[in-house]
Parts: C-alpha cells; sequence; structure tokens
C-alpha cells in the first residue's frame, strides 16, 4: 500500500497515492502571523480536524508522516485543553450555571462536557490558578502545554 504524503515540503516516501498531494511547499504547522482569532475560526479548525479524522487511514501514511500527526494531534489535543479551560473560567464566571439551571459551575461543565464533576472541578480550579497569575494563559495559549490538560505548577 502506497504511502501518504503530508502538506510538507518533503516528496512522497512510496509510489503516489490515490489523493492528491498539495502542491505548495509551507510546513503543515504555519499560519500567518497577522490572522486574528475568531470564534468562527476555531469552529471551522475543529470541523476540518473532525472530517480528515472521520476519514483517517492511518495505514496509508509511512512511519515518518504518521510520526508527524501524531506529534500534530497531540499538540492540538493540549491546546485545547488550554482553551477549554480558559473558555470554562469565563463561562463560569459568567454564570451560565444559572442560566441553565445547574448548581454549581462544576456541575454545568460536567454535564456539557460528559467529563466527571470532580474533573470539571479542577478545570475550573485550574482556570481559577491561571486568573491569579496573568500571563500564564497566555504562555499556555502559545505554546501549548505538556500535559494532556494544563494545570498549575507547585508554586502557583
Amino acid at each position: 500500500m502506497g504511502c501518504m504524503a503530508l502538506a510538507t515540503h518533503r516528496e512522497p516516501t512510496t509510489r503516489a497515492s490515490t489523493h492528491a498531494v498539495p502542491t505548495h511547499t509551507e510546513p503543515i504547522h504555519a499560519v500567518p502571523t497577522h490572522a486574528v482569532p475568531t470564534s468562527a475560526a476555531l469552529i471551522r479548525a475543529i470541523e476540518t480536524i473532525a472530517s480528515f479524522v472521520g476519514s483517517f487511514e492511518p495505514g496509508r501514511y509511512c512511519g515518518d508522516d504518521a510520526a508527524q500527526l501524531l506529534s500534530s494531534f497531540t499538540r492540538g489535543e493540549r491546546l485545547c485543553a488550554a482553551g477549554k479551560t480558559l473558555a470554562a473560567k469565563r463561562a463560569a464566571e459568567s454564570n451560565q450555571h444559572q442560566r441553565h439551571g445547574h448548581r454549581s459551575a462544576a456541575h454545568w461543565l460536567a454535564d456539557l462536557t460528559g467529563e466527571s464533576v470532580g474533573d470539571a472541578i479542577e478545570v475550573l480550579s485550574l482556570g481559577d490558578s491561571l486568573q491569579a497569575h496573568p500571563g500564564v494563559d497566555s504562555a499556555i495559549g502559545k505554546a501549548g502545554c505538556r500535559d494532556q490538560r494544563p494545570r498549575p505548577s507547585p508554586g502557583l
């Protein structure tokens, strides 16, 4: 079976697949620095990821490309966890839980995400820690996090 080429400057590592290979030479992670993030852009990006995953055939990628995809998925997971934490904190501050009939922000978040109330409490607690240390949330958003879920360091 052929190996799919990622949209990078590398050529396919085996014979051509049935999918078109992009001809541009920008790395797949290149984003214009002048772009202003919007919620609509985020929604489109999530839909793009959902579409990719929905038709993802791992066996069509060589090992190097699969490793690069793994790295990209991991970065996306970390960035999404950071964004989720920041958005959850803001939603809690605006009393979304009360608007939706929940007794606490943690219960509302758990209901919305399908996670446990304990996990929701952790996310909201981290949001509180980030708010208490200005600039940390910005650093997390720019660099992503080392763990799957962003957590404060012991000194925070």
